[in-house]
């Protein structure tokens, strides 16, 4: 059980982190003007 739960909560992270990762980086390219 509490594996599930630790496989899942680090999924959950990984996607979240992604998605910010990716936010963060567009932003940073329109404040730049770069790329």
């Amino acid at each position: 059980m509490g594996a599930i739960v630790a496989s899942i909560f680090v999924s959950l992270v990984a996607t979240i982190g992604g998605l910010y990762f990716m936010y963060q980086d567009k932003k940073n390219r329109k404040s730049n003007g770069k790329g």
